[in-house]
């Protein structure tokens, strides 16, 4: 990735933070809150439907993005 495009992402990301408010993502959002929940709960579904029940007895790697915002 040549210099002038990492310049353009660090410039998007700055104007992205100070553009867009801050309680957008926080959870006593009620529009953020009800998005989280309905991800979890799809996800749920998703593995009931090929028989996943528990997570007590896998390893699971967390390959995402962010600050763990939505822990």
């Amino acid at each position: 990735m040549d210099e002038r495009e990492i310049e353009r992402i660090k410039n998007v990301y700055k104007k992205r933070k100070e553009t867009i408010p801050s309680e957008r993502y926080s959870l006593f959002n009620i529009a953020n809150l009800f998005m989280v929940q309905r991800r979890d709960w799809e996800m749920i579904n998703i593995l009931k439907k090929v028989g996943i029940t528990s997570l007590g007895d896998k390893r699971i790697l967390d390959v995402g993005c962010g600050g763990e915002e939505n822990l």
